[in-house]
């Protein structure tokens, strides 16, 4: 689902994702302040920081809807408005993303403020990665997750 609100209305687009995907969540055992999160981010950026990531968020968007989920993945991990500084933050996000890099799998991102770390793949390149990340003993814990497709619904009693 695509979403926009602007403090009153909100649009969304429903977009498809390919049905054999599935997503491997590294949790952190410590908690990240959405505060000390939201803290790091800076009031502005460049000018052409914000050109290229109004970019490759268009491209993932286009890849999502046009189904080129090889190219989605890749767009998602080239974010230019919050992961750069909050990787200090979450200094797990490169090591996880290297790692399922050497897998073959792209799709590895900050999901939302931290400290989770999520990256989409099949179940079978995610036992994979599972199995790699717990071998590294990272101080977390690897679920792997079904993808909702139905998103939101409101159920009218």
């Amino acid at each position: 689902m695509i979403a926009d609100f602007d403090g009153e209305t909100a649009a969304t687009v429903k977009l498809q994702m390919p049905d054999n995907l599935k997503v491997l969540a590294f949790i952190k055992n410590q908690p990240l302040l959405t505060s000390d999160s939201r803290n790091v981010l800076p009031e502005q950026l460049p000018l052409k920081q914000a050109v290229i990531g109004s970019s490759v968020a268009n491209l993932l968007v286009a890849s999502l809807a046009s189904g080129n989920w090889e190219m989605a993945s890749k767009m998602m991990e080239k974010d230019e408005f919050h992961e750069k500084v909050r990787t200090a933050l979450v200094p797990e996000l490169p090591v996880i993303r290297q790692a399922a890099h050497e897998l073959g799998i792209y799709g590895t991102y900050l999901s939302g403020a931290g400290p989770t770390i999520a990256t989409f793949g099949t179940e079978a390149q995610l036992l994979a990665l599972r199995q790699k990340l717990t071998d590294m003993d990272l101080a977390g814990s690897l679920r792997i997750f079904d993808i909702d497709r139905e998103g939101t619904t409101v159920n009218a009693e």
